[in-house]
């Protein structure tokens, strides 16, 4: 079980993911916002190109920035776009193991990131996978100035179609808490509601 738990934590450090980029000819950035109280982490495949669109990427549940790795290494993307990728809040190195299920405020910790690298004379896009699907659009509403195009993979967006782990069930009794990974914990409160969540985004 100690060997799940730093399997499915979903976290690497600086360190290894420069030399991670390295490898791929890349000098990544990695950044750290503070937003009320928080710490939000986010990659940057190279240095940041005014000159360029930019790609946002943002993760599922469980999940970090990792997940887009084979996006954020691609040689023809970064020859056109930056390409950035979050660790979202309770995540990777954004406030990790601590839930924060509403998706009011996910969106609302990473929209001043998006707003800060957004070049008005060119377009930024935002690309969400599966939970990180409904928060990519609760940006766009919010800040339709900083944004001309979400990308939607696998969204979670239909709360009764919502695929629920079984590890993350064993996250909701005190006798099996201890076995389950800190990351499937807080992706299993976050799914617990995300019903509540989704039905203010409906109209």
């Amino acid at each position: 079980m100690l060997v799940c738990g730093a399997w499915a934590s979903f976290r690497t450090s600086d360190c290894k993911v420069k030399k991670r980029f390295a490898k791929y000819g890349l000098q990544a950035e990695i950044h750290y916002e503070a937003h009320r109280g928080y710490l939000i982490r986010h990659l940057h495949s190279k240095g940041f190109n005014s000159d360029l669109p930019t790609l946002f990427f943002i993760h599922g549940a469980p999940g970090s920035n990792d997940n887009f790795d084979v996006n954020l290494t691609d040689s023809i993307l970064n020859q056109h776009a930056n390409l950035i990728s979050f660790d979202r809040l309770g995540y990777g190195y954004s406030e990790f193991g601590f839930s924060y299920p509403e998706i009011d405020l996910q969106a609302q910790s990473l929209l001043p990131i998006v707003k800060k690298y957004h070049n008005p004379s060119l377009p930024s896009l935002l690309i969400g996978w599966s939970y990180g699907g409904p928060i990519a659009a609760k940006i766009s509403l919010e800040a339709t100035a900083s944004c001309d195009g979400v990308i939607l993979l696998a969204p979670s967006l239909k709360s009764e179609a919502e695929h629920y782990f079984a590890a993350g069930r064993l996250a909701e009794y005190k006798l099996t808490k201890w076995m389950v990974p800190q990351s499937f914990i807080v992706a299993q409160k976050e799914k617990i509601a995300h019903a509540a969540s989704l039905a203010q985004l409906v109209d």
